[in-house]
């Protein structure tokens, strides 16, 4: 995981003197090494981990995430199979423009900023794994990948209003997608990128989930869905990485297990059960039986080794504010 954050202003040029950028830097959470990748009059970005800039330095771009089509990328702008994501990016960059974003799939948020132009690209990815949180003050407009980056800057008060507090109390860990919790914070939401120039910001949405009547037949329905959950499976299946399954005995999870043990040969899966839960499980319409048996009647069907993980509430409650961290909320309950 990186985190980066920014700052582009059209109003009073930057001095080169602002400890703000510092500051933020040191707020990039989890805590890493940072590499400053754009201070000029007008804009500041920086990131943790490394970082390049495009060729002839003529873009810079902050990134977070990891491509699933990248391979499809790669043929389609003629690179080298293994590019690397970022180098990914800027050829999409220069080939789609401000349009970039609706080429990628994966988990991902960036920022792009053309000194030329004096263009910011923000974008996040489809699903909204990966955090975006943004701040307008005059014509200048401050970012980050993690809360405690943009409350480091002075514009950015941690002060909580009343939706905040509604936030906090009633939806945490959760959040409303668009609202940042703190007063005048937003998050780009799932699937949605901003452009910032001159002209001010524009918001818009490089993917949304439609709907669609199904005009073929019911045979061709069932093999477009199939073969779109197979690619979906395969696609994580050759991230880099160790693999393990979720499996609750539902549907989806059942049948994603199903399909990645059949290629991999043998996979690990992880259950999840609460302490009493059969003593005291209440049926109701979203959850009509418990899991324990349907799980059971997977197993046998997937080679590899099964464990259940059985909580209890003190270990939810310890797990809140990990929860929290990963809707990029890092230890916001800490700051002063």
């Amino acid at each position: 995981m990186s985190a980066f954050a920014g700052f582009v202003t059209f109003d009073r040029p930057l001095t080169g003197q602002e400890t703000w950028p510092e500051a933020m830097a040191g707020r990039l959470q989890p805590p890493r090494p940072t590499k400053t990748l754009c201070r000029t009059e007008t804009a500041w970005m920086a990131q943790t981990l490394s970082a390049e800039t495009g060729e002839n330095g003529d873009l810079v771009l902050a990134y977070d995430g990891e491509l699933t089509n990248r391979p499809d990328l790669c043929r389609e702008l003629g690179l080298p199979g293994d590019t690397p994501d970022r180098e990914v990016i800027f050829a999409a960059y220069y080939r789609w423009g401000q349009t970039c974003a609706q080429q990628l799939r994966g988990a991902f948020a960036f920022a792009v900023y053309d000194p030329r132009s004096r263009r910011l690209l923000l974008a996040r990815d489809g699903m909204g794994v990966k955090p975006l949180f943004y701040a307008r003050r005059g014509n200048s407009l401050i970012f980050a990948s993690t809360l405690p980056a943009l409350l480091a800057h002075p514009q950015v008060p941690p002060e909580v209003d009343r939706q905040g507090l509604y936030e906090l109390l009633l939806l945490g860990p959760g959040r409303t997608p668009s609202l940042g919790v703190f007063r005048g914070v937003y998050s780009l939401e799932p699937g949605q990128q901003a452009a910032f120039d001159r002209e001010g910001l524009a918001l818009g949405f490089h993917w949304s989930l439609q709907d669609a009547p199904w005009e073929g037949s019911f045979q061709q329905c069932a093999e477009r869905v199939r073969a779109l959950v197979e690619d979906s499976v395969q696609r994580q299946l050759d991230l880099p990485g160790e693999v393990c399954g979720f499996l609750s005995g539902g549907l989806d999870s059942s049948i994603i297990c199903t399909l990645a043990a059949a290629r991999l040969g043998a996979l690990n899966t992880r259950s999840v059960d609460y302490r009493d839960n059969g003593a005291f499980f209440q049926p109701g319409g979203f959850q009509p039986e418990a899991d324990g048996a349907y799980v059971a009647l997977m197993r046998p069907t997937l080679p590899g080794e099964h464990k259940t993980v059985v909580l209890d509430t003190p270990e939810l409650a310890e797990a809140l504010a990990e929860a929290a961290d990963a809707r990029g909320w890092q230890q916001c309950w800490a700051m002063r």
